[in-house]
C-alpha cells in the first residue's frame, strides 16, 4: 500500500492528505460543478481527536475551525442501511439511529447543518452532485453495512426523493469518494462464519480470496463495483488506496487497537 510523505500534502485523485498541529487530515478535492459548493474533510489521527473516544459532542467541541459555526447532524451509527435527512431538528444532541446523512438545500437553505460520521476501519463514502441541485450523501459502510448494501439503499432513496420532485437523478453527473478503510490485506473473516461465506459467494473472486482458514474481503472493491453498476462513471469514482490498519500511525484503526477514538468525516453544503 502507498504511504503519504511525512508533513507534506500528497494528492490522490479526489483527495489530498495533509498534516498540521491537529494531526493528519484528508481534504476532499471537489470537481468543477461542486467547487465552492460542497466541502468535506476527514480528520484523522492526531491531537485534535485523541481522547475524544469517538463521542460526537466531544469532537464538535474541538473542531470549531472546521465546521465554521455549523451545527452537526451525527447519527448513532449501528452498522445498518438507514439514511436520515440533514435537518436542524436532528442535530446534536439528538442521535438518530442511522449510518448515513443526506444533505440538500431544501432541508437547510441557510447552510447551517453539517454531517459528522465517525470511522475506524469502516469505509467512508461520499456521494455528491450539482444535479438537479447541489446535494450530498455521506455513508458509514463497515462489513455489515456493506453486506446490508447501504450504498444501494441510499441510491434508491436518492432516486425516489428527486424523482418525486420530477427530476431524474443523473448518475453520469454524480461523483463518489471511497475510503480510506481497512484493506483486503488486513480485513479477514473466519471461514466458519456464515456471513463470511455469504460475502465470499456474493462478492466473487474479484473481491475475496482464501488464505488458510480465513477469507480476505475487499470492501472498497465491492462498493466501487456497485457504484459502477448504478451508472456512476468510473472516472467519477475516487478511491483512496490506503489501508487504515497498515497505516495506523495516520488513521485510527479498530483492528490495530483503537477501540474508542474515531476519525471524523465532516461534510457541508454551502448556503444557497
Amino acid at each position: 500500500m502507498p504511504s503519504p510523505d511525512e508533513g507534506r500534502s500528497r494528492p490522490f485523485q479526489g483527495f489530498e492528505i495533509n498534516r498540521d498541529d491537529g494531526g493528519y487530515r484528508i481534504d476532499y478535492v471537489m470537481p468543477g460543478p461542486l467547487n465552492g459548493v460542497l466541502s468535506a474533510v476527514l480528520l484523522c489521527r492526531g491531537a485534535l481527536l485523541d481522547g475524544t473516544a469517538g463521542d460526537p459532542s466531544r469532537i464538535a467541541s474541538r473542531i470549531g475551525r472546521v465546521i465554521e459555526g455549523s451545527i452537526l447532524t451525527s447519527p448513532l451509527q449501528v452498522h445498518g442501511s438507514a439514511v436520515i435527512q440533514g435537518r436542524a431538528v436532528w442535530a446534536l444532541p439528538q442521535r438518530v439511529r442511522a449510518d448515513g446523512v443526506h444533505l440538500d438545500a431544501s432541508f437547510d437553505r441557510l447552510g447551517r447543518v453539517a454531517a459528522l460520521l465517525r470511522f475506524a476501519d469502516c469505509v467512508p463514502i461520499l456521494l455528491a452532485s450539482a444535479s438537479p441541485r447541489p446535494w450530498a450523501v455521506v455513508l458509514h459502510s463497515g462489513f455489515k453495512g456493506t453486506m446490508h448494501d447501504i450504498f444501494s439503499a441510499a441510491w434508491r432513496g436518492l432516486r425516489g426523493f428527486y424523482g418525486s420532485e420530477g427530476h431524474a437523478l443523473d448518475s453520469g453527473q454524480t461523483y463518489a469518494w471511497i475510503g480510506p478503510a481497512i484493506g483486503p490485506c488486513c480485513f479477514t473473516r473466519v471461514l466458519t462464519e456464515a456471513l463470511a461465506l455469504r460475502a465470499e459467494a456474493e462478492w466473487g473472486a474479484e473481491n475475496s480470496w482464501r488464505d488458510g482458514g480465513f477469507v480476505h474481503l475487499d470492501l472498497i472493491g465491492v462498493i466501487s463495483a456497485k457504484m459502477k453498476s448504478a451508472g456512476i462513471p468510473g472516472k467519477n469514482i475516487m478511491t483512496l488506496p490506503l489501508c487504515t490498519r497498515c497505516h495506523s500511525d495516520k488513521f485510527y484503526s479498530y483492528r490495530a487497537g483503537d477501540f474508542d477514538d474515531r476519525m471524523a468525516l465532516v461534510t457541508r453544503l454551502k448556503k444557497c
